[in-house]
């Protein structure tokens, strides 16, 4: 690549490990502008049928993580996790929902949802790029809203992070 001294070596170096830096820093940002986000959000009456629907998505999740790797869910869980099955389906499906709703209030509230043009537009450059011969093939039984949430996330996490006060921590 073009390294023919010892001090291009180090340049290259110097530059790699500085982007690798400005990344790590720049995820270890979101990531406290996100969870400061949830944790400042308040949540009441949360339909039982919105739970029911994420329990139901992440049972699935760990029942095919589980048979992958050989493992009950029970013990997949308790590996991974160190909580009973029960715990963990609760504390998840809890977190899951209040995050979706939190970003879906901030995506009404500032036009971030997914229009069904998007999402059309989006899933084709998926089909694409993977070869496949239409949305139908790509997606294979999946359904297309999981993929409108999991965009519109996307949106907003920018649109937080983007907006976001950020100070530095008094040492």
């Amino acid at each position: 690549e073009g390294l023919e001294t010892v001090e291009d070596l180090e340049k290259f170096i110097y530059d790699y490990m500085y982007e690798e830096y400005k990344n790590q820093n720049s995820a270890n940002v979101e990531t406290e502008v996100l969870a400061t986000f949830i944790n400042n959000c308040t949540f009441t009456d949360v339909p039982q049928d919105l739970l029911d629907a994420y329990r139901k998505k992440i049972e699935k999740s760990i029942a095919e993580f589980a048979t992958n790797y050989g493992y009950t869910d029970e013990e997949l869980v308790f590996a991974m996790y160190g909580m009973t099955l029960e715990d963990f389906y609760a504390s998840e499906t809890e977190a899951m929902v209040n995050e979706s709703l939190a970003y879906k209030a901030v995506a009404n509230a500032e036009g971030l949802n997914i229009t069904d043009e998007e999402l059309d537009e989006i899933l084709n450059e998926y089909v694409t790029m993977g070869g496949f011969n239409s949305i139908e093939e790509f997606l294979e039984g999946g359904d297309k809203e999981d993929y409108r949430e999991y965009f519109m996330l996307e949106k907003v996490t920018a649109f937080i992070v983007d907006n976001a006060n950020i100070v530095e921590a008094a040492e």
